[in-house]
């Protein structure tokens, strides 16, 4: 039985939660102005070179993120540490099945901040391509990327 539960868990966390990057401590990823990296289903184009320095891992996740009683999607991006200065384009695809619930055409792309807190941006949705994509012209740092209904976002106002 033990046997059993310790395989069900090998074959099974990764599906759950699956590391995609990792950057080790002392090295460190470069992507040029004018080319993009996908992580997954997360492509990441800046408009700058942008340095993705270790250790940091970023992995995906099947869990909803949830605030103030709202749900995400249920795919959610995560890094171990913080991406700051980013400007460029973000790029985030989905499948139909992870849309818990969620229009389409309602879907707005979710970052959280070192706080916790997450941050709205309504860009593109092209429901063909299961993409929902934002530009970002200033800097913004996150720690995590998913997206949300645009009426009942992640964003918990005090």
């Amino acid at each position: 039985m033990k046997l059993f539960f310790s395989l069900f868990g090998l074959l099974i966390c990764p599906f759950i939660f699956s590391q995609i990057l990792t950057v080790n401590s002392g090295s460190f990823v470069s992507i040029s102005s004018g080319s993009s990296i996908n992580l997954d289903g997360l492509e990441i184009a800046p408009s700058d070179t942008y340095v993705i320095s270790g250790s940091n891992d970023v992995s995906r996740s099947i869990t909803a993120a949830t605030a103030g009683g709202n749900n995400s999607i249920l795919r959610v991006y995560n890094t171990s540490a913080l991406f700051s200065g980013f400007t460029g384009t973000l790029i985030f695809s989905y499948l139909d099945g992870e849309l818990n619930g969620i229009a389409e055409g309602d879907l707005v792309m979710e970052l959280q901040a070192d706080d916790d807190s997450w941050t709205t941006y309504v860009g593109d949705v092209h429901q063909t391509n299961n993409t929902v994509s934002y530009t970002f012209t200033e800097a913004v740092s996150f720690k995590a990327v998913t997206a949300s209904a645009s009426g009942v976002t992640l964003t918990v106002e005090d």
